[in-house]
């Protein structure tokens, strides 16, 4: 795909001393792969004798058999189609069924014992890599009977840069250094303080926050257990879909200013502390939807508007800058259906780089592209030339900053899920989808570390029965990709 020469200029946006620094090698496999998304993990009920009454955990199984006994058979349905690692999520506070902390921040010794039996099934199963996701941030984290959401009145931080005065209420878990809105409109518990660049900066601090060790012990524990059971933490997402344009204060998460903790490099080094790859940890990002068909242009980064929120991820471990853009919206935009097209570094920030001695080695992008309409996206339009777009300037983000060894890593897409409610997108859509992604340079020059991932939801809270489906062999939409 031909982009314009303002491409040339990317590195000025990203620590040139870390793109110099070279790449990693060995870090994928030597074939494309594929592998499945299974949503939220119940830890707490991972037992033989808890079963999946009324399937009140997994819709899809049996009443009859184990929680375990469900999951068993699921990674067998899975691994019989070729798929080769699992992403779960799980919560933090005993949302979804998930209670890694008690109350003082300890890691609960029984939650570790499920999920090690987890481990020990994906091992059973055939299946070597996974993908642990932590939920730092997201309102299901918690629970009323476990450790949930304290809302509480705040004063701003103040400094120099910091221009607001009073406070406001914000909602606090007390493993997050900032609190989430629960008043926002649009998305009630959200990250405080949205479309403020300075928010990283001045947004107020956590009053109940036991900073970032009782976090880093249980990365440490979660390790352990998976290398005692011979399973490759492919990835450790810390946080689901980061996104750094709107909400600045969620670097924090990468970069802490509060406590001065590069929190990224130390969830590596928990990492490599037991042979797994540091590059492993990272963040989840999304690729946006334009509303205009096959749109294409380039974002402030010099490269593809579809990769704008894994660029700013990038500038956030790499001291770039990171924040909405300034001269946005524009007429490049505008004409590309409100992608987030050109602008300028004017009132975007930086914040302080990951150590030199870390470097990543995996980027995860969840792409559910289509073509926005009035209330969403139009589920009668074909979205194949999107997706392509969309997969092609992915791959550009990798090539033009000689990332094209590292694990490529399309973390969730549509999965051929029966029901809408799944995942927002029709049968059809998938089929476009999967035909692209197949059409793609990402899957043509990048197969050699290319990995496609669909969501696979298997507990839904509506109680939509999403999945299993096939998505691989032997004629599943993503059956040798």
């Amino acid at each position: 795909m031909k982009r314009s020469f303002r491409g040339r200029l990317a590195p000025l946006l990203f620590s040139a001393a870390v793109l110099a620094a070279g790449l990693r090698t060995g870090v994928a496999e030597a074939s494309p792969r594929l592998e499945v998304n299974i949503g939220p993990l119940w830890v707490d009920q991972y037992t033989y004798s808890d079963l999946n009454t009324g399937r009140s955990v997994f819709p899809a199984c049996s009443a009859t058999l184990s929680v375990r006994g469900c999951m068993q058979k699921f990674l067998s349905y899975y691994a019989k189609q070729g798929v080769t690692g699992i992403r779960f999520q799980f919560a933090l506070g005993g949302g979804a069924g998930s209670t890694p902390f008690n109350a003082k921040g300890q890691v609960n010794a029984g939650w570790l014992v499920n999920l090690k039996s987890f481990f020990s099934d994906l091992g059973s199963a055939g299946i070597r890599n996974v993908t642990p996701t932590s939920t730092l941030n997201q309102v299901w984290s918690g629970s009323a009977g476990g450790i949930d959401l304290k809302t509480m009145t705040v004063p701003y931080q103040k400094g120099a840069r910091c221009t607001k005065t009073g406070s406001e209420e914000l909602s606090f878990f007390p493993w997050l250094p900032y609190g989430l809105n629960p008043n926002d409109p649009d998305f009630p518990y959200s990250p405080g303080d949205k479309e403020d660049n300075e928010a990283y900066y001045c947004s107020p601090k956590n009053p109940i926050f036991w900073g970032w060790t009782p976090f880093f012990n249980l990365v440490n524990q979660v390790a352990e257990a998976a290398k005692a059971e011979s399973v490759n933490i492919e990835e450790w997402d810390v946080d689901n879909e980061l996104d750094l344009w709107n909400f600045t204060n969620e670097a924090r998460e990468v970069y802490d200013p509060t406590t001065n903790t590069p929190v990224l490099s130390h969830v590596g080094a928990m990492l490599a502390a037991h042979g797994f790859e540091s590059g492993a940890a990272t963040f989840s990002v999304t690729a946006p939807s334009p509303s205009i068909a096959g749109a294409a242009c380039d974002s402030v980064y010099g490269v593809s508007a579809y990769a704008t929120w894994g660029s700013q991820l990038l500038a956030a471990e790499t001291g770039g800058y990171i924040g909405g853009a300034g001269d946005f919206p524009n007429a490049t935009s505008a004409a590309n259906g409100d992608l987030t097209c050109a602008g300028t570094t004017a009132g975007m920030i930086r914040i302080p780089r990951q150590p030199s001695a870390w470097k990543p080695g995996i980027f995860d992008f969840h792409v559910y592209v289509c073509i926005q309409g009035t209330n969403g996206c139009a589920l009668n339009k074909n979205l194949k030339s999107t997706a392509q777009a969309a997969y092609d300037g992915i791959w550009e983000f990798f090539t033009r900053n000689n990332f094209t060894k590292l694990i490529a890593m399309i973390g969730e897409t549509d999965s051929d899920a029966p029901n809408i409610a799944c995942d927002g997108h029709t049968q059809a859509m998938a089929a476009e989808n999967a035909r692209a992604f197949r059409d793609s340079t990402f899957s043509t020059d990048g197969a050699t570390h290319g990995v496609i991932r669909p969501w696979a939801y298997l507990v839904s809270p509506g109680g939509q029965v999403c999945q299993p489906v096939v998505i691989g062999l032997p004629n599943g939409i993503y059956a040798n990709p």
